[in-house]
């Protein structure tokens, strides 16, 4: 008669080390999986982030991601580095990175990094990244974040400004350099920036005349009347007007000394009347009738 391979007694333990090994391990994996179930999905990347120059500061501007995941939007998380030498700035250089505290929430969409930072202030040349994610709440985590989203300017200052325009131009006439200076209407009548030639009549008697330019840009633009500097706002010399046309150039550079426009005011003199009553010459002719020949 064949003896069993194993005996009733090995055959229960058997079992009953395999049920002990279930009670032990079973509980475990049902809570791995449970926890594994109940990861979060993290929030999207800000949407069309950019980083704009200023004067002594860079704006970082950004739009919401496109979802928040299956978390609380809570706000975001924006860091900042210099960049130069060795570093890099890149999301795998943990410890050149300094964070913004605190962090924004998620209403904000937009920063600007400006001042004193630690020991570092915010300089204009200075090359500096500036990386930004989104950061949401989770019931059984701190907190869940996305991926960063990483961009770089250099702080300029603001550059001289090119306008070379006036804002209005005005002209007076009289009949001397010393006299009284009237009002003169130039055409056309109104000023426009945009335009300009001017044009303006006067007569014999009147000799002299002066313009009253005043830059746009105050403060900033210089002008000047047939070469002469005059300030904005302020009448020029009396200028001396020959009979017939006379062109009066006004020049305004603007702040930045490269551009330059010309606004021409050409004053028409009229030519002196004459009192010339002299002949130059007198004949005489005669007929046997009104009619008749002469």
């Amino acid at each position: 008669m064949n003896r069993p391979l194993i005996s009733n007694g090995r055959c229960v333990l058997l079992l009953l080390v395999a049920f002990l090994v279930l009670i032990a391990f079973v509980p475990e994996l049902l809570n791995t999986t449970s926890i594994q179930a109940q990861q979060p999905t993290p929030p999207g990347k800000p949407n069309n982030v950019v980083v704009t120059p200023g004067d002594g500061k860079l704006t970082l501007t950004w739009e919401a991601p496109s979802s928040w995941g299956s978390t609380t939007a809570r706000g975001y998380q924006i860091d900042w580095c210099r960049v130069g030498g060795s570093e890099e700035c890149t999301d795998h250089e943990k410890n050149v990175w300094n964070q913004l505290l605190p962090d924004l929430t998620h209403t904000e969409t937009s920063y600007v990094f400006t001042g004193t930072h630690g020991d570092h202030s915010v300089t204009n040349g200075q090359e500096y990244a500036l990386r930004i994610r989104a950061v949401s709440e989770h019931p059984t985590e701190e907190e869940s974040v996305g991926h960063w989203v990483r961009k770089t300017g250099s702080p300029t200052a603001t550059p001289p400004s090119n306008n070379a325009d006036l804002s209005e131009l005005s002209a007076s006439s009289s009949t001397s350099a010393g006299g009284t200076f009237s009002a003169l209407t130039l055409t056309p009548s109104t000023f426009d920036k945009d335009t300009t030639k001017y044009t303006a009549r006067v007569t014999n008697a009147i000799t002299h005349a002066k313009l009253t330019p005043t830059v746009e840009d105050t403060g900033k633009a210089t002008v000047t009347v047939v070469g002469t500097p005059v300030g904005s706002g302020t009448a020029s010399d009396a200028i001396a007007l020959s009979e017939g046309d006379t062109a009066i150039t006004v020049r305004v550079t603007a702040e930045d000394r490269t551009t330059t426009k010309d606004y021409t005011v050409t004053i028409t003199r009229q030519a002196a009347l004459s009192s010339n009553a002299d002949l130059v010459g007198l004949t005489a002719s005669s007929s046997t009738s009104a009619g008749g020949t002469f």
